[in-house]
């Protein structure tokens, strides 16, 4: 618990399991359990969590190595639901595509502002298509602040966040994405979970 200032974690779960997929070997996840106390000490407490995620149905067609990373993200997705007090499902369309996550994710954050039910916004995602209601959010009063895993930070969303915490990852985010950055935004802090956290496989 984070005290008199209220802390409430929104986590783009398929955008933080897509950037463990680009850094992990195929059908490997980290348990989101195991990566919350990081973001409670990265955030001097978090009161509430908030996942938004959709599972993935496995088809008789798809390949082996198709199957194994389904199997790791719905894996992902339990361990994320299992950590959260609210769980948003989305689902998948017939083309692949996710749908249902964003909005719901978005909308929840604005509507949570507006009913006072938090003070801070953390904001787990590298996904640029929340920066509207990151600004509604803002207007309403309330402070924004923004965790990446390391292949999915984004520097327009680090740019509105007070606090920025970064989870790295065999030093991917140190060594191949911030000597990209022009000019690291104030309040940013990394964290690299190597050795500390270990991925599970399906």
């Amino acid at each position: 618990m984070s005290g008199l200032i209220r802390k409430t974690l929104y986590v783009d779960a398929s955008n933080l399991f897509g950037g463990m997929s680009e850094l992990l070997p195929n059908g490997q996840y980290i348990d989101f359990a195991d990566l919350l106390p990081l973001l409670q000490t990265g955030f001097n407490g978090i009161d509430a969590v908030k996942v938004y995620g959709a599972y993935m149905g496995i088809s008789s067609a798809v390949s082996a190595r198709q199957r194994r990373f389904i199997k790791a993200q719905n894996e992902f997705m339990n361990s994320a639901k299992r950590a959260s007090n609210h769980f948003g499902k989305g689902h998948i369309s017939r083309h692949g595509k996710e749908k249902g996550v964003d909005m719901q994710l978005g909308v929840d954050m604005v509507n949570d502002a507006h009913n006072n039910r938090y003070d801070d916004a953390i904001l787990l995602s590298g996904d640029v298509d929340f920066m509207y209601p990151i600004e509604i959010i803002k207007t309403l009063g309330k402070n924004f602040h923004l965790c990446a895993f390391a292949s999915r930070y984004t520097q327009r969303l680090a740019y509105k966040a007070w606090r920025k915490v970064v989870i790295d990852y065999n030093s991917e985010f140190a060594n191949n994405i911030l000597p990209q950055v022009i000019k690291p935004p104030h309040g940013l802090k990394v964290v690299d979970i190597t050795g500390h956290v270990a991925t599970k496989k399906v």
